[in-house]
Parts: C-alpha cells; sequence; structure tokens
C-alpha cells in the first residue's frame, strides 16, 4: 500500500500543477504588482523548483498535513475528514443495495437458468451497466421527486434524502456482481461436491445456499475489491447530482477552484478506502474457504 500511496500522491500533485499558474486562484494578478505576485509565491513556497516543493510536501504528509485550503482558509485534510462521514454513508447504503440486489437476482438467474427470468437478469444487468450515474441520478430525481414528490430532490439531512443517491449508485454495481453471481454459481454447480450433496438427500436450496453460494461468492468478492475505485468514482458524480455534502462534492469544487491542497488530501484519502477495501476482502477469503490462510 506504501509504494501504492506514494505513486498517488506523486502523479496528483504534478497533474494538478500542469493547468497554470496556482497564484492566479489566490488573488486577481492582473490588478496586483509584480513585487506583490513574487511575494505571494514565496509566502506560499511556490517559487521553488517543483521537486522541492514535493519533497516539502511530503515532509508535511508525514504529519498528515496537507496543507491549507485556498478556499476556506482552514487544514485540507480536516475539512475532507469532515465530509467523509457522509461519503462514507452514501457509499455504504449503496454497497447494501448492491448485494440485495444482485445476490438473489443472480442465485435465481442461475439456478432457473435459460428461463425468462435468467434472460430478464441478464438483460436488465447488461442495460443497466451501460447506463451512466448521472443520467439514471436524473431519471430518478424527475420520477420520484418532480413527479411523484415521493422523496426530496437533493441534499444531505435525513434519510430520505439518502434513498436516491444510494440507489443510483447501487444500480450500477449490482449489474456487475449480478451477471458474475449468476456465471460463478453455475460454474460450482456443476461440481462434482454439488452432485455428492444432493445424491445424500439434502434439499436444493440447502445445496445451493450451503455448499454452492459460499464458493462461487470467492470471484464475486475478488470484483467486489476491484468494484470499490468504481464506486467512489461514482461517488463523486453522484455526491453533485444529488447536492450530496460529502467528499465527493468537496473534491469537485476543489478541482474547479484549483485548491491544490483539498485535492491532494481528498484524492489521499480515496486511495486509503479504496486500498483498505481490498485488503479486507483478501482477508475475507479465509472465512469464505477455510483453506486459504495467510502467514
Amino acid at each position: 500500500m506504501v509504494p501504492v500511496l506514494f505513486l498517488v500522491t506523486l502523479i496528483v500533485f504534478f497533474v494538478i500543477r500542469l493547468k497554470g499558474d496556482p497564484i492566479a486562484q489566490l488573488a486577481p494578478v492582473d490588478l496586483l504588482s509584480q513585487e506583490e505576485i513574487e511575494e505571494l509565491r514565496r509566502a506560499y513556497g511556490f517559487d521553488r523548483p517543483v521537486i522541492v516543493q514535493y519533497v516539502e510536501f511530503l515532509r508535511h504528509l508525514a504529519r498528515g498535513d496537507f496543507g491549507e485550503s485556498f478556499r476556506y482558509r482552514q487544514p485540507a485534510f480536516g475539512l475532507v475528514v469532515e465530509r467523509l462521514p457522509k461519503t462514507a454513508q452514501l457509499a455504504g447504503a449503496a454497497v447494501v443495495v448492491a448485494w440485495l440486489v444482485a445476490l438473489p437476482l443472480g442465485v435465481v438467474a442461475a439456478v432457473r437458468r435459460n428461463s425468462w427470468i435468467d434472460l430478464l437478469a441478464t438483460g436488465v444487468s447488461v442495460i443497466g451497466r451501460g447506463l451512466p450515474n448521472y443520467w439514471l441520478g436524473i431519471m430518478l430525481i424527475l420520477v420520484f421527486s418532480v413527479s411523484l414528490r415521493w422523496l426530496p430532490v437533493s441534499g444531505s439531512d435525513t434519510l430520505a434524502h439518502m434513498v436516491l443517491p444510494a440507489v443510483t449508485l447501487g444500480v450500477g454495481l449490482a449489474t456487475t456482481l449480478t451477471r458474475l453471481v449468476r456465471s460463478s454459481l453455475l460454474e460450482v454447480i456443476r461440481q462434482d461436491y454439488m452432485t455428492t450433496a444432493r445424491a445424500k438427500g439434502l434439499a436444493g436450496g440447502t445445496v445451493i445456499m450451503k455448499h454452492g453460494l459460499r464458493n462461487a461468492l470467492i470471484p464475486v468478492l475478488t470484483l467486489f475489491g476491484l468494484q470499490v475505485a468504481w464506486l467512489m468514482g461514482g461517488v463523486v458524480i453522484v455526491e453533485q447530482v444529488f447536492a450530496w455534502a460529502g467528499m465527493g462534492q468537496l473534491v469537485v469544487k476543489a478541482v474547479f477552484t484549483r485548491d491544490m491542497a483539498i485535492v491532494q488530501a481528498g484524492v489521499f484519502v480515496f486511495a486509503v478506502i479504496v486500498m483498505t477495501a481490498n485488503l479486507l476482502v483478501d482477508a475475507f477469503y479465509t472465512v469464505l474457504d477455510p483453506r486459504i490462510r495467510y502467514e
């Protein structure tokens, strides 16, 4: 994780500086004298070589200091962490929605292979995966908020505000997981130990749920770990659509205003979340399959 985080900080640090002089975001440079502009550069350390700035950034990063936000005049890391619980709530709700849809739908599609349920589940999964998050979110707002007036249009104050953004994110994740649950379970169903379990007289549901699904979930969890990165990218977009006051919305605004400290802190936290999720998925393999052990 350490080399990956180092690479993330390196890329973000240099890419965000490609747009031009950051001093232009701090003050109206056309109204300042050259001496005043240079004084600002010295104050923020922009007069030094970029490599030196990066080394200084790493030195402060080791203490958890990402610098001060240009816009809010507060420590950037504190601002990001303050928004983190809202983003965690939204992402967690989306994951719950995704698994509640994907598991039963994928299992039924595999057990009823080539039936109308299987064809419907597969078709909906393919179509759902192709829908952009922002478009799906807008359609849900038009139907459930504008037309039916069942749910609020935007905001992040109550559980009702979470429903539409969580469904928007969860549907995209569920479409991928449903197809993999189906294909993985179909492969497991053909195994000899599944035939033996049926021959012993176990009920069909017990064979599928206790012996089949447990083994079928290993590749599904692998894909889920990879999809966490997609989920974090979706959070950024969905938070904008629904005005959800989370970390993603904060980072997007920081990108447009070139608030470099917040962008760097936000991307770093996103990277930590993604890698931690993958680490937990790897560890959870041992729960599903006792034969897997880590030394």
